[in-house]
């Protein structure tokens, strides 16, 4: 939980690091139930709201901790974070902080594919996860369409066009067609 007093020296890195222990040890506890595969790559998205403060001091303080977890689940395989818009990618292997704007630059090729389709790739599955997150907590999404309406879709499937006054009221133009 963010402090509503600030932080001192690397407070907040560690405070951070601690969250994303949290979440890597639950997947870890889900290994058994997912696919079967010779190894798992994480990408961890962060949704906290203080942020991982410096991202290199973050990898620092991860780095032993995701090794030795690498050693008691072998099947792990890179471990990244998805940070903001930036990726802190294997965290433990490599070590890179990946920052939003370089995402379009392709600095990789594997397998014929560039690593920016890769990035991109694991952005699109952590927003579509959530999304889907959202919705089953009963919460709408926005989105805008092709013709430039802004549509809300509750968590029902209905979808609706609306209008947000600049006081930041939403009116209901019309109901549309379900997808």
């Amino acid at each position: 939980m963010a402090s509503s007093f600030g932080y001192a020296s690397d407070q907040l890195e560690r405070e951070w690091c601690a969250l994303v222990r949290a979440a890597m040890e639950k997947t870890v506890a889900e290994l058994p139930g997912f696919k079967p595969a010779a190894r798992y790559d994480v990408l961890v998205p962060d949704d906290t709201r203080m942020g991982s403060g410096d991202r290199r001091k973050a990898i620092q303080i991860l780095t032993p901790w995701v090794r030795e977890l690498r050693q008691r689940e072998p099947r792990l395989g890179k471990i990244s974070v998805a940070a903001s818009l930036d990726v802190l990618y294997d965290i433990g292997g490599m070590s890179l902080v990946i920052p939003f704007v370089e995402w379009s630059s392709p600095r990789e090729v594997v397998n014929g594919e560039s690593f920016s389709y890769r990035v991109e790739y694991a952005g699109r599955f952590v927003a579509q996860n959530a999304i889907r997150r959202h919705k089953a907590a009963g919460g709408p999404v926005y989105s805008i369409d092709s013709d430039g309406k802004l549509v809300k879709e509750t968590s029902d499937g209905r979808r609706f066009e609306v209008r947000v006054s600049e006081a930041g009221e939403e009116s209901v133009v019309q109901e549309l067609s379900r997808r």
